[in-house]
């Protein structure tokens, strides 16, 4: 893929679903594009806590969750047709049932539109009510060239 065509480092996706007690909250900025391995990375000092609201999220470790992360970062990158690059997570937060997967994975593809300033189709599903912001941020390095997390300013 050409990497002309990647998104900054410089700018910071914040999203939020929610639908009555029920919530997900995630930030997080891209870098170098994803060639393979991890797609997901947690910042020094990310907060990660979601909490499971129903007996089958309960058992569900962070993996679990970053699954939707992931899920919803490839759709995005597919249907927005750019090069797909690595999220580094700073927060990760929520209340959800194993049934709000979906959830976790909408609210990925919203932040990678909203850091393409593009829009998604049908995005999140009924029921949710979202919050989308993007501020700028501080990259300690414009795209590192391997695959450590880099350091958050």
């Amino acid at each position: 893929m050409n990497t002309r065509l990647l998104i900054g480092n410089d700018k910071l996706a914040t999203v939020t679903l929610t639908a009555d007690e029920h919530w997900v909250r995630l930030a997080f900025y891209l870098t170098h594009e994803f060639t393979g391995g991890n797609l997901v990375q947690l910042a020094h000092g990310a907060t990660v806590s979601v909490e499971g609201a129903d007996e089958l999220s309960l058992s569900y470790t962070r993996t679990n969750w970053e699954s939707g992360v992931v899920s919803g970062s490839h759709y995005a990158f597919r249907t927005l047709r750019i090069p797909r690059q690595c999220l580094v997570v700073t927060e990760f937060l929520g209340r959800l049932r194993a049934s709000d997967m979906d959830a976790v994975a909408d609210t990925a593809a919203i932040a990678i539109a909203k850091l393409a300033g593009k829009e998604l189709p049908s995005l999140p599903a009924e029921g949710w009510k979202v919050e989308a912001d993007v501020l700028e941020r501080r990259p300690t390095s414009a795209f590192p060239t391997n695959r450590e997390e880099p350091a958050t300013a």
